[in-house]
């Protein structure tokens, strides 16, 4: 794959039976310039830098960005366009931000809890994300097609939120992990390698029909962190979250900074230890998750009614998640 920064009049020119490129990404037309007044709004929305001001005209001249090579969703021989507001990262936590394949609030327990995977990339070769976009093949690969999951059910790509410690936060949401599992399994192994940077993590989000207080999540959680540590075996640890503990996901206090955090604010209890090693093992990693959440959704109500089982509900989930982890064996009811 290769992408080019390019003025949207050099791609009408180059565009076949058509003087108005379309983005691929919102199906909207790209347009070649634009006035003062919208050059402010983008700059404010940080893509001044896909903008150029024209003497001549008095407007400002604007680029997009060319995809050429990108597989499944452009006929051979054609490169696909993209408008800046497409591509760009946008702020974190942004609430214009676009995220495909949206899952549903999961009221029952016959369903698996919706999932949300925050997959965080790294360009090794390039300081800056454009500059990697740019001239990192294999990072403009994983860009691009994270940009465009869900896209053949929601018809528009999805958005990549800007992260302090990396290049860019992408998000995987749904019912079911097959599509996830397959774009996962398609990487190659440079692909994999931005991800598997020390400032990446992979962090999985899964939907939660309780809400407890701090004592009872800890004491439902503790006995699954304790088992996390594989007694301190490092190697164990790698060999199924893809690192230690570290600062991203340390204690089990339950907040932002911790190996499980539900504190969320969005349904959800958030594991952060997860770091990706390969395909195998982070698609098991998030099976793991889900089946550990599940026995909460399915179990809570006996906590609910009574919160002397808090730690009965954490020793189910190690019995019924953690140790058919381990062994390589199916979670419990299939997972």
């Amino acid at each position: 794959m290769e992408v080019r920064k390019i003025f949207t009049t050099v791609a009408n020119k180059k565009a076949r039976n058509t003087n108005n490129v379309v983005c691929k990404g919102c199906g909207e037309v790209i347009p070649e310039q634009i006035t003062s007044e919208e050059y402010e709004q983008w700059r404010c929305e940080g893509l001044g830098r896909c903008c150029e001001y024209n003497e001549n005209t008095g407007l400002y001249d604007v680029m997009c960005y060319e995809v050429d090579g990108m597989k499944g969703y452009a006929v051979d021989g054609k490169c696909l366009h993209y408008c800046p507001r497409c591509t760009c990262e946008k702020e974190y936590h942004d609430n214009t931000r676009r995220e495909n394949i949206d899952g549903t609030y999961n009221h029952t327990w016959i369903r698996r809890g919706d999932f949300s995977l925050e997959i965080e990339t790294c360009s090794q070769r390039y300081s800056h994300w454009e500059e990697a976009l740019l001239n990192d093949m294999d990072f403009a690969e994983v860009y691009f097609t994270l940009l465009m999951l869900g896209y053949q059910k929601n018809g528009h790509s999805q958005h990549c939120e800007k992260d302090c410690t990396n290049h860019g936060e992408h998000h995987a949401r749904g019912e079911s992990a097959e599509g996830i599992s397959k774009w996962f399994h398609a990487r190659t192994e440079a692909q994999l390698d931005t991800m598997r940077d020390e400032r990446c993590g992979c962090h999985m989000h899964v939907n939660c029909n309780y809400r407890f207080s701090d004592d009872i999540w800890f004491q439902i959680w503790n006995p699954v962190f304790q088992y996390m540590k594989f007694e301190g075996d490092t190697e164990k640890m790698i060999e199924f979250w893809g690192r230690t503990f570290t600062h991203y996901a340390s204690m089990n206090k339950g907040y932002h900074g911790d190996a499980i955090n539900w504190h969320t604010g969005h349904n959800t209890v958030e594991f952060r230890l997860p770091h990706v090693v390969n395909a195998d093992q982070i698609i098991r990693c998030l099976k793991f998750w889900r089946a550990c959440v599940n026995v909460v959704n399915k179990a809570g109500h006996k906590v609910q009614d009574n919160p002397n089982k808090a730690a009965w509900l954490g020793r189910k989930i190690v019995r019924e998640c953690f140790i058919p982890l381990v062994n390589g064996t199916k979670f419990y009811k299939g997972y």
